[in-house]
């Protein structure tokens, strides 16, 4: 079969890896001249394996609501008469829900632990470096992000879960690039959770999948997809792609070109800003993976 793989972020290449290894003709269409240019290259690369904690959380949306009134939210809404996001939000309220939580953060567990043993997987096969470190921490500033974590402390506990719980000195000193001065209720520690060199790690995917005969089509930007008796098209520019599948690995993009197909997906867009430091002194830089 002739796969389309239309997005070349890091979920584009481990997409077009695994089709490949599976004996797939795969090809992989890329609107940026390189592979993780654009959301995989501001990525954090954390691999929160056990410390993937849904967004909807129970007592989240109180607290979500309490951002919305500072100066320096890490929320805001810029789309406030779009029907679309507020039909997304009242989604998001429900499952927020204790049982909901529960269900969806089982389902999270067990996505997780299929990814870790594929990142090993390829880890190893591949003798890969992407600068990967081990260890998660999230920062917890005040008393009442602790008590809205107390769900997800039983959740961990109920499944033996790696982790520890530490109060601020513990904190400090798991991780001294923390400045002492930052006022701090505790964090929350995974020591199997990992980070890495998002983009490096994409670049080395696709070393790999050229050695593998995957073809990449760079700057070239799919404007529709239809589908035909015998599989489907993409339009690019002027020109028309056929293929016998194609799987969308671009993000919020894919719901503009599946909107026309008549399918819709519960999506909006998040935008991210990743702030790029140059370290002097690397003896002073986080070791761990930091979450505030």
């Amino acid at each position: 079969m002739q796969a389309a793989v239309v997005g070349a972020g890091v979920i584009g290449v481990c997409t077009a890896y695994f089709l490949a290894a599976a004996g797939h003709e795969v090809v992989v269409i890329e609107r940026r001249n390189n592979v993780a240019e654009e959301a995989s290259f501001g990525d954090a690369g954390i691999l929160a394996y056990d410390g993937a904690l849904p967004s909807a959380l129970p007592g989240m949306p109180r607290a979500l609501l309490s951002h919305l009134t500072k100066p320096a939210s890490p929320v805001f809404f810029n789309r406030v008469l779009d029907p679309a996001m507020w039909r997304w939000v009242r989604r998001w309220r429900g499952e927020c829900e204790e049982n909901r939580y529960r269900c969806n953060h089982e389902r999270t567990l067990r996505l997780s632990a299929y990814s870790r043993e594929l990142m090993h997987l390829l880890r190893e096969r591949h003798q890969l470096d992407y600068e990967q470190n081990a260890g998660s921490l999230h920062l917890l500033r005040t008393e009442r992000e602790m008590q809205l974590l107390q769900p997800v402390l039983h959740f961990l506990h109920e499944h033996g879960i790696a982790h520890r719980l530490l109060d601020a000195e513990m904190a400090y000193k798991i991780e001294p690039a923390l400045d002492t001065n930052t006022p701090l209720a505790g964090a929350l520690y995974f020591p199997q959770d990992e980070s890495g060199n998002c983009p490096l790690f994409a670049r080395q995917i696709r070393q790999q999948l050229q050695a593998m005969g995957v073809a990449f089509h760079f700057g070239s930007e799919v404007h529709t997809i239809r589908q035909r008796d015998r599989g489907v098209s993409l339009h690019i520019g002027e020109q028309e792609f056929m293929a016998d599948a194609v799987v969308l690995a671009n993000g919020a993009d894919s719901a503009r070109l599946l909107a026309p197909l008549g399918i819709e997906l519960p999506f909006q867009r998040v935008r991210s800003v990743a702030l790029t430091a140059a370290i002097r002194n690397f003896e002073s830089a986080p070791d761990a993976a930091l979450l505030d």
